[in-house]
C-alpha cells in the first residue's frame, strides 16, 4: 500500500521539485549571461554616438591640448607674452571655454597662462623626478579642475642629447564630465533595474508554474492519507473484536493458538494507534496555519492534573517516582483535545524510556508572556546529534527501537505539530544516560499573536 502511495504521489512530487530546481538553475545561470550580452550591445551602440568613458576622453583631450602648445614653450621663454600673441598657433584653435594652458620653465617657474581655467597650484613634484615623464603625463584633480602636465624636451645643437625646456599644463573644468558620468551611471542603473525586474518576474513565474501542480498533488496526498486511515479503521476494529472474543474462550483453545491470538491483539492495537496518529496528523495538516482552529479558554493546571491522575497508576505499577507542580490560575487559549494529546504524548515518551526506580516530573510555570510546561525524566537520554531529528515523522533512534518495540515514531511529531498550531515552541535538553527535559512554551491567554 505504502509503495503504491509513493509511486502515485511522492514520486511526482519529487519529479516536480527536480523540475523546479532545474528551471531555477537555468534561470539563475542564463539570465546574467543574457544581461551581460545585452548590456554590452546597449553600450556599444551608445558608444557610436557618444563616449562611454568621459573621464578618459577628458584626459586625452587635455593631453592633446598640452602637446599642441609644447612648440610654443621655447618662444615664450625668450619673448614672454609676445610669444603667444600670434593667432595661427595650433593650440589656439583647440583651446575652448572652460579650458586653460600654462607654461613653466625647467625649474617649474610659472611663465604665462592662457584661457580662463587654472588650478592655482604648483606643478606636481613627480614631474621633476625622472626624464621618463616625457612620455608619462601627470594627471591631477583639484576640486572641479582636471589638469594634465607634460615635460617638454628639445635636442641640443650638434648633439644627440635632449635638454629639458620646461613644462606645459592643460586644465579644464569637470562639471560637464561629472554630468556625463552621472548620466551614464543612471542609465546603467536603469538597465540593471530592468534586468532585476525581468529576472524576478521570470523566477516568480517559474515557481508559480511549478508549485501549482505541487499544491494539487499535496492536497491529493492528504486526501488519500485520510481515505486510507478511514478505510483501515473498520477492518482493524473487526479484527480486534474477533480476537478478543476468541481470547475470552482461551481455556478451550490450544495454548499455541492462544499465544498467536495474543500476538494478533498486540499487532492490532499497534496498528490502531498508528491509524489514530495518522488521523490526528491528517487533521492537523488540513488546518490552515494562518486561519487557526477555534480556541477556547483553558485552565492549564486542570488539563495537566487530569493527565497526572491518568499516569499515576502506571507510575505506581512500574515503581517510578512521578511528581507534579501545577500552580493554579494559568490560562491559555487553544484546543483542549489537541493540548491533552500533546502532553499525553510527552508523558508517554517519558514513561517508555524511564526504568523502574526512575523519576518523572511534570511542572508548570509562567515565563514572561508564556506558560511553560516542563516534562522531565531520568530515562535513557537522547544523543545530541539526534535531537534535531526527533520531531520528524516515523523517526526513531536505534537505541529507542531496542528499548521499545511498539513505538511508531509519531508521538513527538504530533506534539511538535500541535505546538506549532498553538503559536508555541518546544525545546529539548537531554544527556545520554541522565535523562531528558521537554519544555513547551504556549502564549498566555490574551497574549496570543495574530
Amino acid at each position: 500500500m505504502f509503495q503504491s502511495l509513493h509511486r502515485r504521489f511522492l514520486f511526482p512530487l519529487l519529479n516536480r521539485r527536480f523540475t523546479l530546481v532545474l528551471l531555477s538553475v537555468i534561470a539563475i545561470s542564463v539570465l546574467p549571461g543574457v544581461f551581460s550580452l545585452e548590456n554590452h550591445r546597449y553600450f556599444v551602440g551608445k558608444s557610436q554616438n557618444s563616449s562611454l568613458h568621459p573621464v578618459k576622453d577628458l584626459n586625452d583631450r587635455l593631453l592633446a591640448l598640452a602637446q599642441s602648445a609644447a612648440p610654443s614653450l621655447r618662444r615664450i621663454k625668450f619673448q614672454g607674452l609676445q610669444g603667444i600673441e600670434e593667432t595661427g598657433l595650433p593650440w589656439r584653435q583647440s583651446l575652448k571655454e572652460g579650458q586653460g594652458l600654462e607654461w613653466f620653465d625647467a625649474n617649474g617657474k610659472h611663465l604665462v597662462s592662457e584661457g580662463n581655467t587654472a588650478p592655482n597650484t604648483p606643478l606636481a613634484r613627480v614631474l621633476f623626478s625622472s626624464r621618463l615623464n616625457r612620455d608619462a603625463p601627470v594627471i591631477e584633480q583639484n576640486g572641479h579642475i582636471r589638469s594634465v602636465s607634460i615635460a617638454v624636451y628639445t635636442k641640443e645643437a650638434a648633439r644627440e642629447n635632449e635638454r629639458l625646456e620646461g613644462y606645459i599644463r592643460a586644465s579644464e573644468l569637470t562639471h560637464q564630465v561629472a554630468l556625463e558620468a552621472k548620466s551614464l551611471e543612471l542609465e546603467l542603473e536603469l538597465v540593471e533595474l530592468v534586468f532585476i525586474i525581468l529576472a524576478g518576474t521570470i523566477t516568480v513565474s517559474l515557481f508559480w508554474f511549478t508549485l501549482k501542480p505541487l499544491k494539487k498533488s499535496f492536497r491529493q496526498l492528504q486526501h488519500f492519507n485520510a481515505d486510507v486511515v478511514h478505510e483501515l479503521r473498520n477492518p482493524l476494529t473487526a479484527i480486534f473484536i474477533a480476537a478478543e472474543v476468541m481470547q475470552s474462550q482461551s481455556q478451550q483453545l490450544n495454548p499455541l493458538i492462544a499465544k498467536k491470538l495474543a500476538v494478533i491483539l498486540s499487532c492490532t492495537e499497534q496498528l490502531t494507534r498508528l491509524v489514530d496518529d495518522l488521523s490526528m496528523l491528517s487533521k492537523l495538516d488540513e488546518v490552515d496555519k494562518d486561519s487557526r482552529v477555534h480556541h477556547s479558554l483553558i485552565p492549564l493546571d486542570e488539563l495537566l492534573q487530569d493527565l497526572v491522575e491518568r499516569f499515576e497508576a502506571q507510575a505506581e505499577n512500574r515503581n517510578i517516582h512521578f511528581e507534579s507542580q501545577l500552580p493554579t490560575g494559568i490560562f491559555i487559549t487553544g484546543d483542549a483535545h489537541q493540548l491533552s494529546r500533546l502532553f499525553s504524548n510527552l508523558l508517554e515518551n517519558a514513561f517508555k524510556y524511564t526504568a523502574a526506580g526512575g523519576r518523572i516530573a511534570l511542572m508548570l510555570r509562567i515565563e514572561k508572556r508564556f506558560a511553560v510546561v516542563h516534562v522531565e525524566d531520568t530515562g535513557i537520554g537522547i544523543p545530541q546529534e539526534n535531537i534535531p531529528l526527533i520531531f520528524e515523522r516515523f523517526w526513531r533512534s536505534d537505541k529507542a527501537r531496542s528499548k521499545q518495540k511498539d513505538g511508531l515514531g509519531l508521538g513527538l511529531a504530533i506534539a511538535k505539530t500541535i505546538v506549532d498550531r498553538h503559536s508555541g515552541q518546544i525545546k529539548v535538553r537531554s544527556t545520554v544516560g541522565v535523562g531528558s527535559s521537554f519544555l513547551v512554551y504556549l502564549p498566555l491567554a490574551g497574549s496570543r499573536t495574530a
